[in-house]
C-alpha cells in the first residue's frame, strides 16, 4: 500500500525527526520478530540438533537482554501513550509472569548433556520475557509513529469502510434482484423441477413457463398429482376412485377432490389456480382403476403448449385439455 499511497494527494514527507522515529520503529519491530523466530528455532532444533539449539539459545539470551536495554532507553524518552485494553489485561492474567532472569535459558545454553534438562524451563522463561518485551513496546509504539503512519492508518480505515459500503451495496442489489417477481418464480417453481426432471423435459418446461406461465403452473400441479397417483398405485395396486368415474377439483371437496388418495399421500392435492366455479376450468381425473388420466381443462394458450410440450395435448379433447395419462389411459 505505501508504494500506491505515494501517488495519492496529501501523502506526507518525513522530517528528519520523523525519519529517526521511523528508524526506531522499524528497528524494534524487526528485532522483536527476529527474537520470536529464534525462540521457535531453539525449540524446533532441540529434537534434531541439540548443539545448534544451544547455540541459538545463547544468541536468544543476548537478543532478549539487548531488547530489554533498548526498551529501557526508549521508555525514558517516551511516556507510554497507550494503556492496555480490557482484553489485553484479561489475557495477561493467563500469561506466565515476566521472569526476573533467564537463568534456565542460560543453563541450557551452557550445559553439556546430550539431553537438555533445562530446555523446557528455558523456553518458558524466554517466551514469558519476550511477551513482556512485546507488551512494553506496544505501550510506547504510538509515540514512534510518524505522520506517514497516521496517514496510512487513515487510508486503510477509509479503504475498509469503502469496501464495506461496496459489499453492502452489492448485497442489497443482490437481494433486490432476488426479490424480483421473475427471480422468485424461478426459485419457487423452476429450480425444484430441475432435480426431478431429465434435462430435456426440464428445458421444455422452462420454455413453456416463458411462453405461458399460467399453463406451466397447471402442468406443475398435474406433476404433483401424478406423483401422488403413482405412489397410491404402488401401495394399493390400483389407482384411487371408482371405475369409469370422473372427479374434478371444483365443488366442496377442496384438496380432497380425489377420493382415497389422502389415506396414502398426506399432502393436499392442488386445485385449479383460477378458482373458477365453471366445470371446464377445473382439474379433471378419470380412472378405471388400472389406468388414469389427469387433465387441466381449458388451457390459456394451447398454441404455447403445442409448441413446447405437444405430448400434453389430450388426444380425446384436443386443445380443451392438457395433462398426463398412463399408457393405456389415452382414450379415457
Amino acid at each position: 500500500m505505501p508504494s500506491i499511497a505515494r501517488m495519492l494527494p496529501g501523502y506526507p514527507s518525513l522530517t528528519s525527526e520523523e525519519k529517526n522515529l521511523e528508524f526506531i520503529h522499524e528497528e524494534l519491530e524487526r528485532e522483536l520478530l527476529h527474537a520470536r523466530q529464534r525462540l521457535e528455532s531453539v525449540e524446533t532444533l532441540a529434537d534434531s540438533s541439540i548443539r545448534d539449539s544451544r547455540l541459538l539459545a545463547e544468541y536468544l539470551e543476548k537478543d532478549l537482554e539487548h531488547l530489554g536495554q533498548r526498551l529501557d532507553e526508549l521508555e525514558k524518552s517516551a511516556e507510554p501513550v497507550k494503556s492496555p485494553g480490557w482484553l489485553s489485561r484479561l489475557l495477561q492474567k493467563f500469561r506466565a509472569p515476566n521472569p526476573e532472569n533467564l537463568q534456565e535459558l542460560h543453563r541450557f545454553s551452557v550445559e553439556s548433556e546430550e539431553k537438555g534438562s533445562a530446555l523446557s524451563g528455558g523456553l518458558r522463561q524466554a517466551s514469558a520475557r519476550l511477551d513482556s518485551l512485546e507488551d512494553r513496546w506496544k505501550s510506547i509504539r504510538p509515540a514512534y509513529l510518524t505522520s506517514r503512519d497516521h496517514y496510512l492508518r487513515r487510508l486503510r480505515r477509509i479503504t475498509w469502510i469503502t469496501l464495506g459500503i461496496i459489499l453492502l451495496a452489492l448485497f442489497s442489489g443482490y437481494r433486490f434482484y432476488r426479490d424480483q417477481p421473475q427471480q422468485k418464480f424461478e426459485r419457487k417453481h423452476l429450480q425444484p423441477l430441475k432435480s426431478v426432471l431429465d434435462p430435456e423435459t426440464y428445458s421444455r418446461m422452462e420454455s413453456l413457463a416463458r411462453a405461458s406461465r399460467s399453463d406451466f403452473l397447471r402442468v406443475e400441479d398435474l406433476i404433483k398429482i401424478r406423483i401422488g397417483l403413482e405412489t397410491f398405485h404402488q401401495s394399493q395396486g390400483h389407482f384411487p376412485g371408482s371405475q369409469g368415474q370422473l372427479f374434478n377439483s371444483g365443488g366442496d371437496a377442496g384438496p380432497d377432490w380425489i377420493p382415497e388418495i389422502r389415506s396414502v399421500v398426506p399432502a393436499q392435492l392442488p386445485v385449479d389456480r383460477r378458482s373458477s366455479t365453471e366445470a371446464k376450468k377445473q382439474y379433471l381425473y378419470i380412472t378405471n382403476g388400472q389406468q388414469y388420466k389427469i387433465l387441466a381443462q381449458s388451457p390459456e394458450s394451447c398454441e404455447a403448449v403445442k409448441r413446447t410440450m405437444p405430448e400434453l395435448i389430450d388426444p380425446v379433447r384436443g386443445c380443451d385439455a392438457i395433462g398426463f395419462w398412463t399408457d393405456g389411459g389415452g382414450n379415457l
